[in-house]
């Protein structure tokens, strides 16, 4: 993958005008943040990667696909297997160099590990070709984050079977994933609902005999409250074809192994069906809060923000994000007034980054946009639900949300 620099972002400037972290409470890893590892490199845009919070200041990703899409989302795919850090205190990225690392991939799953201090992450895939069938993994990494240094802890025989495009949450010292994809063929899918628990004690999976379980999915985020999992959504067979995308919601009690549906979508207030948001658990305001996602309506990627109380079950929009104000001249072909932005919101995205910080925030970086990979970050006050731009985007970002004037929609 490409990095960028700051010489990178001055040009294009000048162009134009899980529980302990849930509960914003200091962990044993807390520490100083030192900013002297920061530079000017900062990754190129980013999709389909997966990170974690660091309670010591930083969020760290790994993987991703940095290839521009081939009309708007399909083909073209260019997997990394680099780890990144960003530091919001420095204001900066530290490209993390490392003996030994996962294969480059995207679609994993990646959680924050609060009994070892590491980055835990499961599965996904890559393919080196342009097209043909693509490599699954069923392996399962650590990354020290005190030491930046991968062990593999598990093999792909080790628990369960190969996949991608799952969900995954940290809870009660273990690592709990669901669902995903197990079809090497990149145009049809193969279901998962089952759900599983790492152990990083032993480094052991167990498969949880769960009961009322949701239909199968991918695409589908997953958090957790330390007592219950939470998924909301995602897509069926169907869901590369644009159909075939859920807005239900469940909840896994971790004590009785029983999924409750807490919302079906039906109601009124609920939001459409939707793939690769982002979903994370506020405990501080007892309700789940979701970012962006690939939706079923005219524009598609979104950039709204969603709550969703655990008091009584009610579904509220937060933001109604970009506005579609004029139809596209062609298929992937943008006029520069297609949407009515919101300022203050990030671009309009799916499978990029999220986690929770150790003091009440979500934090993002990158995902898939209708101009290609972005490669930002942002955070999210959940005390007051206001966004912040840390790192401005040098590609992959709509041409308003960063000039007065466009001639199209994108960069």
């Amino acid at each position: 993958m490409k990095s960028l620099t700051l010489f990178s972002l001055a040009l294009l400037v000048a162009c134009g005008n899980d529980k302990s972290s849930d509960s914003g409470e200091a962990t044993p890893f807390s520490a100083p943040i030192s900013c002297d590892d920061v530079g000017i490199d900062i990754p190129s845009g980013l999709g389909e990667a997966s990170g974690a919070w660091d309670p010591a200041g930083r969020l760290v990703f790994f993987g991703g696909n940095d290839a521009v899409p081939i009309e708007c989302a399909f083909g073209n795919t260019s997997f990394v297997g680099e780890t990144w850090a960003y530091k919001p205190a420095c204001e900066g990225f530290v490209r993390i160099e490392t003996a030994e690392s996962p294969q480059d991939r995207g679609r994993h799953v990646a959680v924050y590990d609060d009994v070892n201090h590491a980055m835990l992450i499961h599965g996904g895939r890559s393919r080196v070709e342009a097209s043909g069938p693509y490599t699954l993994y069923g392996d399962t990494w650590s990354f020290d984050l005190s030491t930046d240094t991968w062990t593999k802890v598990t093999g792909a025989a080790d628990g369960p079977s190969k996949r991608g495009n799952h969900g995954g949450a940290f809870a009660r010292g273990k690592m709990y994933i669901n669902g995903g994809n197990e079809s090497t063929d990149g145009a049809n899918f193969l279901l998962k609902n089952d759900t599983w628990a790492f152990d990083p004690t032993n480094n052991t999976w167990e498969k949880l005999s769960t009961t009322n379980k949701p239909a199968n999915r991918l695409y589908h985020p997953m958090t957790s409250d330390g007592d219950h999992l939470y998924i909301y959504g995602g897509g069926d067979e169907n869901a590369l074809f644009g159909s075939g995308f859920m807005n239900d919601l469940w909840s896994l009690n971790l004590d009785t192994l029983a999924w409750t549906e807490l919302s079906d979508g039906t109601e009124a207030s609920a939001p459409v069906g939707r793939i690769w948001g982002s979903l994370t658990h506020d405990a501080a305001n007892n309700r789940l809060v979701m970012f962006g996602g690939h939706d079923e309506t005219p524009l598609g990627n979104n950039n709204e923000l969603w709550q969703f109380n655990l008091e009584n079950n009610k579904w509220k929009l937060l933001e109604a994000g970009d506005r579609l104000d004029n139809p596209e001249n062609g298929f992937c072909d943008f006029p520069a007034d297609y949407t009515t932005i919101v300022d203050g919101s990030p671009e309009r995205r799916e499978a990029g980054v999220s986690a929770q910080t150790g003091d009440g925030k979500l934090i993002i970086f990158g995902g898939k946009t209708d101009c290609g990979n972005i490669n930002d970050v942002w955070s999210l006050d959940l005390s007051t639900d206001v966004w912040e731009e840390h790192s401005r985007a040098t590609q992959g970002e709509a041409c308003l949300r960063a000039y007065q004037e466009c001639s199209s929609m994108c960069f």
